[in-house]
């Protein structure tokens, strides 16, 4: 499969998919006006990785800010990792949230509650975002 790697904007998150290299991120701020558009591509790319996936999946969410389309995307996403979990796949989630963000510390802990799912829910501090696993 391709890699996907879509930069950040101001209002969209930066992607990156990788399924040889086992790199799964979505990071940043995700608000903009065409929330589905914006991520058709990443929810075919991750369906079709489900159908054969690593035996072991870690996908790190960091999330500054994200509407409410955004949400249900993320949803959507944590259904196709419950898929890839289902299948007998070990699927680990890192839920990064920034110090003192109450709301993305809750979303997190609620998608935690909803999915069979690894989720480690961590607070960073803004001056060290970014630090997910090399992308070289």
């Amino acid at each position: 499969m391709e890699p996907i790697h879509i930069k950040a904007t101001e209002e969209s998150p930066e992607v990156v998919l990788n399924a040889e290299k086992g790199i799964f991120i979505i990071s940043g701020k995700s608000y903009m006006e065409d929330v589905q558009a914006f991520f058709d591509d990443v929810l075919v790319w991750l369906k079709s990785y489900a159908k054969q996936p690593l035996t072991k999946t870690e996908f790190v969410f960091e999330l500054e800010y994200l509407n409410t389309a955004s949400s249900k995307i993320v949803l959507d996403i944590f259904e196709i990792l419950q898929e890839i979990k289902n299948e007998g796949n070990d699927v680990n989630v890192i839920w990064n949230y920034y110090e003192e963000d109450e709301d993305m510390k809750d979303l997190g802990e609620e998608l935690d509650d909803m999915f069979e799912l690894e989720v480690t829910i961590k607070e960073i501090y803004y001056d060290q975002p970014g630090n997910f696993f090399p992308l070289e």
